[in-house]
C-alpha cells in the first residue's frame, strides 16, 4: 500500500510468511499509479478504471468522475481556459445525470479563471485536491480487490502502541505471581484496554443461541465470562430473574453488566 517493497521483503523473510507473487505485483502496480497521481498525471488511474469499470460500475463508484473533474481545474489553474472548456465537452458532459450539481460548479469555475483561489469556488482548488484524488482512488482499488484499505500490519501494530502504557502500567502493580509473560499463555488480557473507534470493525456475527446476525438493533454482547451472544438472546434468557446463567458456562450474571463490542 506504501510501496515499501524492500521492507516488505525483509519483514516476509524473518517471519517466514509465504505471500502471493501475484498479489504483490497488483500492489506494485496500484503503487505505480498512486505515484502518477502525486506528480499530477492521470493517465495509468484512467486506464485502470476502464480495465475495471464493471467492478466500480457495480459499486457506484465515482472514481472516474473524480479524476476528470481534477484534470480540468487543473487546466483552469494554468490558465488554459479553452482546453478546459473542451475537456469538459468531452469528458465530463457524460456525467450530466449523475453529478449535475457537480458538473454546475465546475461550469461557473470558467468564470473566474485566473483567480479561481479567491473565487466562491475556492474549496474546489484547495491544497488537498490531489490527496483526496489519490485518497478516493486508493479507497477503491482496494475495494475493487476485496482488501481494506488500511494495511492490517499498521493496525495491528498501532492497537498495540496504544495499548502498551496500560500493559506496562499493569505489569508494575500485578502481584508477581502473575507475570507479564504468562500473559500469552491465557486466551484474554489480564486488564481492559480502550481503543478508539477507528480500531473497531464490524463483521458478520451470528448468536450461538437465536442462530440470528447481528444488526445495529441486535447487536453482539459480551457476558462477564467472555462469552458473547446477540442482546435478544440476552434479553430472554433472564425469565424473570435479576440474573441469569450463561447457556456455555457456569458464571451468572444480570444483563446490566453485558456490554456492546465491535468485531
Amino acid at each position: 500500500r506504501e510501496g515499501m517493497f524492500e521492507l516488505g521483503d525483509q519483514f516476509v523473510k524473518e517471519s517466514q510468511v509465504e505471500i502471493d507473487t501475484q498479489l504483490i505485483n497488483v500492489f506494485s502496480e496500484l503503487h505505480a499509479i498512486t505515484e502518477s497521481l502525486r506528480s499530477k498525471n492521470i493517465l495509468s488511474a484512467l486506464n485502470w478504471v476502464e480495465a475495471n469499470r464493471t467492478k466500480l460500475n457495480n459499486s457506484a463508484s465515482d472514481i472516474e468522475f473524480q479524476l476528470h473533474r481534477v484534470e480540468y481545474l487543473c487546466l483552469l489553474l494554468r490558465g488554459e481556459r479553452n482546453k478546459a472548456l473542451e475537456y469538459a465537452r468531452k469528458m465530463l458532459s457524460p456525467f450530466s445525470k449523475s453529478h449535475l450539481r457537480e458538473l454546475k460548479q465546475l461550469t461557473g469555475c470558467l468564470l473566474y479563471q485566473g483567480r479561481l483561489p479567491n473565487s466562491p469556488y475556492a474549496e474546489l482548488v484547495s491544497e488537498s485536491l490531489w490527496n483526496d484524488v489519490i485518497y478516493s482512488f486508493s479507497k477503491e482499488s482496494c475495494r475493487v480487490l476485496g482488501l481494506p484499505q488500511e494495511s492490517p500490519l499498521y493496525i495491528v501494530v498501532s492497537a498495540g502502541t496504544k495499548a502498551l502504557p496500560t500493559m506496562m502500567k499493569a505489569s508494575r502493580i500485578m502481584s508477581p505471581g502473575i507475570s507479564a509473560p504468562a500473559w500469552g499463555n491465557t486466551t484474554q488480557l489480564p486488564v481492559e484496554i480502550e481503543l478508539d473507534k477507528g480500531f473497531q470493525f464490524h463483521s458478520i456475527f451470528a448468536c450461538p443461541v437465536s442462530r440470528d446476525e447481528s444488526t445495529e438493533e441486535n447487536p453482539p454482547m459480551m457476558l462477564p465470562c467472555g462469552h458473547v451472544l446477540c442482546k435478544n438472546s440476552i434479553e430472554r434468557l433472564p425469565r424473570g430473574n435479576v440474573k441469569f446463567k450463561c447457556p456455555y458456562c457456569p458464571s451468572e450474571q444480570a444483563p446490566t453488566q453485558c456490554r456492546q463490542i465491535c468485531f
